[in-house]
Order: structure tokens, then sequence, then C-alpha cells
């Protein structure tokens, strides 16, 4: 059991969901869909169709040259991209 406040971000790809958190990662069968169903949505933002970040472990939003936007993490190196429909999340921020 991972406690849904050390993750920072879910990951899905076609068979299992990547649990990314504070020590280490771990791997569920749960899709993306049923997630999102179970956790906060003003805590945890779906920010492309296959990853749904905790908001409170991005460091900024970065808008690239040809218009698409990658969000950093606190303390990761991993940089996750945002899908142009979900792009409207970060404005005003």
């Amino acid at each position: 059991m991972i406690p849904v406040d050390e993750v920072v971000f879910f990951e899905s790809d076609a068979r299992y969901t990547r649990v990314v958190h504070g020590g280490g990662e771990a791997f569920i069968r749960t899709p993306l869909k049923g997630l999102l169903a179970r956790l906060a949505p003003e805590r945890f933002w779906q920010v492309h169709r296959s990853i749904i970040v905790n908001q409170r472990a991005i460091a900024s939003a970065i808008r690239q040259d040809d218009g698409g936007m990658v969000v950093t993490l606190r303390d990761r190196e991993e940089r996750l991209l945002v899908s142009r429909h979900f792009q409207s999340l970060f404005r005003g921020q």
C-alpha cells in the first residue's frame, strides 16, 4: 500500500499504471479512469491522457517553442508532457 500523499504521479501504458512516489515506484493494474474517480480533483490533475500528477509535486509548467508544454517536478528529474487539452490548468498560475 502506498499512501496517496506520497504519490508524485501516475503514468499509464497499455497494460499497467506506474505509480511514482517518494520511495520509488510500483505498478498496478488500475486504469487511470478508475483512479481519477477516486482521487481528489483539486489535488490530482490529469495533464495527459496517460498521466495524472499530484499538483503539490509540480515545480513549474514550461511552454515550449512548438506550443507544447511540460511540467517539471519538485525534487525529481522527470519532465511530464502536458497535452494541449489540459494546458488550460496552468493558465494564470
